[in-house]
């Protein structure tokens, strides 16, 4: 049987906040490991517990990875779908030219339709 895991996250700030606590929990893993191994035989039986324990801190470390990777592809495709700058510039009573420029420096999106355009004037 197959298991699907679906978990829910309310942005990238749990998002964030569940990575930096995986990886705390597989540093203190690690941590346990060398020292039950440098110390204690009698705690090598143990080892596939604590296997088990890194293994899924590494899934979780994995799965919120790749939600931050859809977060911030959801930031790209936002910022490219920004209204033509004809439009923005008639809603805003500013010449297309700067508002391909005042676009472009505060998003980083060079506007599609004044691309080629962006530094001349408007006719």
């Amino acid at each position: 049987m197959t298991i699907t895991r679906t978990q829910t996250y309310n942005g990238k700030g749990d998002l964030f906040d569940g990575l930096e606590n995986s990886i705390s929990a597989i540093k203190a893993a690690a941590a346990l490991i060398e020292i039950a191994l440098r110390r204690e035989e009698s705690l090598k039986q143990e080892a596939h517990g604590v296997w088990c324990l890194i293994k899924s801190q590494c899934d979780d470390a994995e799965f919120f990875t790749s939600a931050l990777t859809d977060e911030m592809r959801n930031i790209e495709r936002s910022k490219l779908s920004i209204r033509d700058p004809k439009e923005i510039a008639a809603m805003t009573a500013l010449p297309t030219h700067i508002v391909c420029s005042v676009v472009h420096a505060a998003t980083g999106v060079l506007l599609g339709s004044c691309a080629p355009e962006w530094r001349k004037q408007d006719a």
